[in-house]
Formats: C-alpha cells, structure tokens, sequence
C-alpha cells in the first residue's frame, strides 16, 4: 500500500511539474516539495501558539462588541 501510495504522489507530482515547474529539475523540485512538508512540521508548535494569541484577541474584541440598535 505504501509503495502504491508513493506511486500516485510521484505521479501526481511529475503531472504538476510538467505544467507548472519551469526553473528547475524534477529532482530539486520534488526534494524541495518533501523538505518544505518536514519544515512545516517543525513550525506546528510555533503555528499552534500563534493560533492561540489569534483566538484570545479574537475572543477579547468579540466580547466587547455592542451591536448598534
């Protein structure tokens, strides 16, 4: 399953590329691609804290909104 599974993203990778990777080889492209999902993991904490500050300020000026009558 896993091999199957790896054979449809390649593919749908090379489908991608070929229509819309025009500076760089398959290879860097697809190392770029599998590289940016590992830093994307690393910034979840970061994310998950900014998140956080986002829903407090959120919740802050939606508990001092007055509708207007």
């Amino acid at each position: 399953l896993n091999k199957e599974a790896e054979d449809k993203n390649n593919q749908a990778l090379w489908e991608y590329y070929l229509h819309k990777v025009f500076d760089k080889s398959f290879d860097d492209f697809k190392n770029e691609v599998y590289s940016a999902g590992n830093d994307s993991l690393k910034n979840d904490a970061t994310d998950e804290a900014k998140r956080e500050e986002i829903m407090k300020k959120s919740d802050a000026i939606l508990k001092n909104f007055v509708p207007i009558e």
